[in-house]
């Protein structure tokens, strides 16, 4: 886990202890400035994050107020070149697959992307295309990988989507109720369920369980059978 205090950022480790996240930033970007959106890969050895920021030193762009980083980047957590993941975008929401391997992404409002740790794409679903299940999907705002590696999960359009790691395979949640929009979810730990939480379009807060008003509770929904 990260938490920001007093200007910088520490890494809280399971025994209580914390470290200092030490970023070798682009540029001349000082450190953690316009950092958002960050991931940990699951032994905490890498750290993907947005960055979205100008930087304001660079004499050469100084007329347009210095270089502008629209960039999602990787580095390890104690230091190390960064490397681009990706260019020109805002909010990346990566998400590291449990391997440590991989890091999940969105590009654009539909384009779900898969790198490895080196850069080299590994998918890209464009979720914009023609088939009737996907055809209004845009607007990806979560990213989750399963724990056992084989599907990834996100909401887009606030309706909760899963795929395979292949790119294939993409389908609605069965049993997702559509006046209903999904606003988060998590994996159970043998990624064969899905807890999510949802509201009424309308904007007053609900819980749904088999398609029944919950009030304040989650979802637990069967992917499989």
């Amino acid at each position: 886990m990260l938490v920001a205090h007093s200007a910088a950022i520490y890494m809280v480790h399971p025994d209580r202890s914390y470290s200092r996240l030490n970023l070798l930033m682009p540029g001349l970007l000082l450190q953690y400035d316009g950092m958002s959106h960050y991931a940990l890969s699951p032994d905490a050895s890498e750290v993907a994050y947005a960055l979205y920021t100008r930087d304001q030193k660079n004499v050469r762009f100084a007329a347009e107020g210095g270089k502008l980083y629209r960039q999602l980047l990787i580095q390890k957590t104690d230091g190390s070149e960064p490397i681009v993941l990706a260019n020109n975008d805002i909010d990346f929401f990566p998400a590291f697959s449990p391997d440590g391997k991989k890091v999940a992404f969105k590009r654009g409002y539909e384009i779900l992307e898969v790198k490895d740790l080196a850069g080299h794409k590994i998918m890209m679903l464009e979720t914009q295309i023609k088939e009737d299940l996907l055809k209004n999907l845009i607007g990806i705002t979560d990213i989750q990988w399963s724990p056992d590696g084989r599907r990834i999960g996100f909401i887009a359009n606030n309706r909760l989507y899963t795929v395979g790691a292949n790119g294939r395979g993409m389908e609605a949640m069965p049993g997702a109720v559509e006046r209903i929009d999904i606003n988060s979810f998590a994996w159970s730990p043998d990624s064969k369920r899905i807890v999510f939480r949802s509201a009424f379009e309308a904007g007053n807060d609900c819980e749904y369980v088999g398609g029944r008003q919950v009030s304040l509770l989650d979802h637990l929904l069967s992917l499989y059978d």
